[in-house]
């Protein structure tokens, strides 16, 4: 009889502490906010850095590439489209790692810059 409970005990035990893993797996894959659905995703994917942010100057963090395909950008949906992805990746970040993370400051320092490009082509 003790050898039936403690084996029930045991596989009780290990059942909750898989059950616990696949939920704290799950809770930093998945943000519930975060939705999966993009208009063009050819725009929504171009600000993605592969790398840590390097220093450009003190507003421009991130890669200098991504400066440059915003500034080559003069269509205001496309703008709007990445500023949009910049902001949902900065908060995404922010949630994540904290406010003052390279990551979420490399992505706020990308939608400032469009926020700036689409003042400049006239969007509004």
């Amino acid at each position: 009889m003790r050898r039936v409970f403690k084996w029930i005990l045991y596989s009780v035990v290990g059942v909750l502490f898989v059950f616990t893993v696949f939920v704290i797996i799950v809770a930093i894959f998945v943000d519930s906010d975060d939705t999966w659905e993009t208009t063009n995703t050819q725009v929504s994917q171009i600000i993605v850095p592969t790398a840590g942010p390097e220093v450009i100057s003190v507003d421009r963090l991130g890669a200098e590439s991504a400066y440059i395909e915003i500034e080559a950008m003069t269509n205001c949906r496309d703008l709007q489209v990445q500023f949009n992805t910049s902001m949902d990746n900065r908060d995404a970040s922010s949630r994540r790692n904290g406010s003052n993370h390279p990551i979420t400051l490399t992505a706020l320092s990308y939608a400032k810059f469009t926020d700036e490009h689409m003042r400049k082509v006239g969007c509004y």
